[in-house]
């Protein structure tokens, strides 16, 4: 079914710096938080695509919007869905934006060049749609299946679906993400492991995390093949190394610091966030030094980490109802 929607809102001076701070711990960094103009828009997964442009879901209002950082315009576009809960955003390699309609149980194109918006239905029934990921060489769509227990794949020239059951039962795979080589790899919250299924075969392995229920959360792959996640309820950010099946765990400085939305940056330092310190910590490649860098405003709820092509890093802070960033420039 295709609708075309028009853009609800192109707004000139939708977004004011708010503050302009320098964290605790930042080494020279800045943050720069932008206040939406939406009440209760409730900004949560986000992303940045290769032009700079910054996409985010307004999940409380089942809205998918776009900031142009340099003109501070944002435009605004409702998600026909049955009712609000995208929580998921990816761009790709053609710079249209994926989401999920997880009430409809539907994947969701948005063409940034037309500003056509396309839904794509799911074979299974009340799947629980949770991650998504985007192949930025072949345009190919990844998907998590949390209640269905599998991984999807959507081919966005043919419209054809594939789905995959994974080993283990009542698994909930959710966050989601690809190799370097093409491997897609997955958290398995209610199996406490991680999986990888190889496009190729469809064959899934499983690694077991060590830490009982740990509640892995979000995940990304390194230059190196390796793979990152974080442990929510775990308390821990950790590092799979596939070859050897090696887990390498790093606890939080203080309990029940909820770490979620790991990423890795050119220099192959980790980020990530610990929401219920409102901080995002950086850990040097060699994991031996830590950085914290304190968002401004107070229980912000940040969450969905993104870096700019300048190397500046992007992130929604969810009950602060704001978009905010922290200026690196790729130190």
């Amino acid at each position: 079914m295709i609708r075309r929607i028009l853009l609800a809102a192109t707004i000139a001076a939708a977004l004011a710096a708010l503050t302009s701070c320098t964290p605790r711990a930042g080494q020279g960094a800045t943050f720069t938080e932008y206040n939406l103009t939406t009440p209760g828009a409730g900004p949560s997964a986000l992303t940045v695509d290769a032009s700079g442009r910054v996409w985010y879901l307004e999940s409380r209002l089942n809205r998918l919007a776009m900031l142009v950082p340099a003109t501070k315009q944002i435009s605004e576009s409702a998600i026909p869905s049955a009712g609000a809960g995208a929580d998921s955003i990816a761009v790709g390699p053609d710079g249209d934006a994926w989401t999920l309609a997880e009430p409809d149980n539907k994947i969701v194109r948005f063409k940034s060049s037309s500003s056509q918006l396309t839904r794509y239905q799911v074979p299974t029934a009340r799947a629980g749609l949770s991650g998504l990921a985007v192949d930025r060489s072949s345009g190919t769509v990844w998907f998590s299946e949390g209640a269905a227990g599998r991984i999807g794949r959507l081919d966005t020239a043919s419209t054809h679906f594939d789905e995959v059951r994974t080993p283990t039962s009542n698994s909930r795979p959710s966050a989601i993400t690809l190799d370097p080589t093409g491997n897609v790899w997955f958290c398995e919250p209610g199996a406490n492991k991680i999986g990888r299924l190889d496009p190729k075969t469809k064959a899934v392995t499983e690694f077991s995390i060590p830490t009982p229920n740990s509640g892995p959360s979000s995940i990304v792959a390194d230059a190196a093949g390796h793979i990152w996640f974080t442990e929510t309820s775990g308390n821990k950010v950790a590092r799979l190394d596939p070859p050897t099946k090696k887990f390498d765990e790093f606890e939080a400085k203080i309990a029940n610091s909820r770490p979620r939305s790991v990423t890795v940056d050119k220099k192959s330092a980790i980020w990530f966030i610990e929401e219920t310190q409102n901080q995002i910590v950086k850990l040097s490649p060699d994991r031996q030094q830590r950085t914290e860098y304190k968002i401004p405003t107070s229980s912000s709820m940040p969450t969905s980490l993104s870096f700019d092509p300048s190397g500046n890093l992007w992130f929604a802070e969810t009950a602060g109802n704001k978009v905010a960033v922290l200026l690196i420039g790729g130190k």
